[in-house]
């Protein structure tokens, strides 16, 4: 049986309730903006994406803070979409910043507290390894789901992101003596979350939820589309 069991967090354990185009227009309407969520959706993929290689971990290897990094990201993208005014876009980025800070944005999957409970009850170490800023503490928390966790693993701590093996390493290091061998990764993301965990010698599952495409899924990836189905993968 596995002593260890990491989980990614976004998409895997929780969401944002509405797509980030839909939230971010209707901060828009409290400004007297009319934006269309499509366009605010496509505007921050191009942006994250953007800035997530030029300041990678959330800029915390520039010394940035979250704060700053999601500042730029949002300002950016609202500037695609045509709003160029510099006070406004900062109070947009700030509204947007603390909006996500809370759990009013955020659901957890329905499968996923009865499994974390399981999985404990069974006496193995449950720990999170997620690309995620500080807020991750707090919004797991208001969520009800960190009091299972024996450790978070956040990128913006680390300054170093899955998939680079130094964050599964400092992972193992939270509870010393177990080995990757004996360590199950769970997430979403083929190659973030399954190959990186998998390269780096730990067990690895690729989650699948129902409505996510396998188009470009290797077919031999051990896939499961639940947490329910990790426990009877860990034959809990």
């Amino acid at each position: 049986m596995a002593r260890l069991v990491t989980l990614d967090i976004t998409n895997t354990c929780i969401r944002i309730a509405t797509s980030p185009g839909f939230h971010y227009a209707k901060i828009g309407r409290e400004f007297d903006l009319n934006l269309d969520p499509q366009q605010l959706d496509s505007a921050f993929r191009k942006s994250f994406k953007a800035h997530n290689l030029s300041h990678p971990c959330f800029g915390a290897q520039q010394g940035l803070t979250s704060r700053d990094w999601w500042r730029m990201v949002t300002t950016e993208l609202f500037v695609q979409v045509g709003v160029d005014s510099n006070e406004l876009n900062e109070k947009l980025a700030t509204r947007v910043f603390d909006d996500f800070a809370g759990p009013a944005n955020w659901e957890v999957f329905p499968d996923v507290e009865p499994s974390l409970k399981k999985i404990k009850q069974a006496g193995i170490v449950l720990g999170v390894i997620s690309n995620f800023d500080e807020r991750l503490e707090s919004i797991i928390t208001a969520l009800g789901i960190r009091q299972y966790f024996d450790f978070i693993i956040a990128s913006v701590y680390t300054k170093c992101a899955k998939p680079n093996p130094r964050i599964f390493e400092m992972a193992l290091q939270e509870c010393s003596g177990i080995e990757a061998n004996a360590s199950v990764h769970v997430g979403d993301d083929y190659e973030l979350d399954y190959l990186a965990a998998k390269n780096f010698g730990m067990k690895s599952l690729l989650l699948v939820r129902e409505g996510t495409s396998k188009e470009n899924i290797p077919r031999d990836t051990p896939t499961v589309s639940s947490l329910t189905e990790v426990c009877s993968h860990l034959r809990l």
